[in-house]
């Protein structure tokens, strides 16, 4: 009887390490990411009979340990997930299934214009502001609805590429280890990983890609001197792609 297994990490001159029967595929979302201006059902697949698709849509890496796993409904089926995208949201996912080397961990940003435009100044969860002075979450609605602008809003978000970032809530915002909230602290040490999507607006992906993210800066990293600190993305080989294999990707 033939028995294939594969080992992730080779081990020369020493005992072999544990083995898998194999790796699981890769999730497939439909539709992919972009902007989107009606509600919507996104379908996750993965090709693997009996294997379990994870996700999550607060931004967080899903994993065994985290996430809403969606089982295949018998071993030699393969899993589908079905979440319901009624406004601007992120959702990340991977597959796994016991002995296997689990998939990648997916990102794909859904954004909403008409829901962008009207985003609120207070967004529950999120600070209220830093050093005394007020956070400002919202697009200035004296532009949104100037008559000279408003009708052309929606298609000058699409005009030009979007970044899209989605990283662990805490990461960015916590009192504690947050680097949005704790500008003035540097090195390693105050960076975090993140997904960084780069979309056209009709719906192309030009990347998508594991990164570190950081304040970059200078003298007016304290919030005395801005609310609105510039971000730096490191690429490297511990989140996926170092910036050597990093390439756009107009597919």
């Amino acid at each position: 009887m033939l028995f294939r297994s594969y080992f992730v990490s080779p081990s020369p001159g020493l005992l072999n390490r544990t083995n898998i029967a194999g790796f699981v595929a890769d999730t497939q979302f439909s539709p992919n990411r972009g902007f989107y201006d009606a509600p919507f059902d996104l379908t996750i697949r993965c090709s693997t009979p009996g294997a379990s698709i994870i996700y999550t849509t607060n931004g967080s890496a899903p994993s065994l340990t985290n996430g809403i796993v969606v089982a295949a409904p018998g071993p030699d089926a393969a899993p589908v997930a079905t979440i319901a995208i009624r406004t601007t949201s992120k959702v990340r996912a991977t597959a796994v299934k016991a002995g296997f080397e689990p998939a990648n961990v997916d990102t794909h940003s859904y954004l909403f214009p008409a829901d962008v435009l009207r985003q609120p100044n207070s967004i529950p969860g999120y600070p209220a502001g830093w050093s005394g002075a007020s956070a400002d979450y919202a697009m200035d609605q004296r532009v949104v609805t100037n008559a000279a602008y408003a009708g052309e809003m929606k298609s000058m978000l699409r005009s030009i590429p979007s970044i899209s970032i989605v990283m662990q809530h805490d990461d960015l915002w916590s009192a504690s280890r947050g680097i949005y909230y704790s500008p003035e602290n540097l090195g390693d040490a105050w960076e975090r990983p993140c997904s960084v999507e780069v979309i056209n607006g009709d719906n192309s992906t030009l990347v998508q890609v594991e990164a570190g993210i950081r304040i970059w800066g200078t003298g007016w990293r304290p919030h005395t001197s801005s609310l609105k600190h510039a971000l730096q993305l490191k690429f490297k080989s511990r989140y996926g792609e170092d910036r050597k294999s990093t390439r756009l990707n107009s597919s």
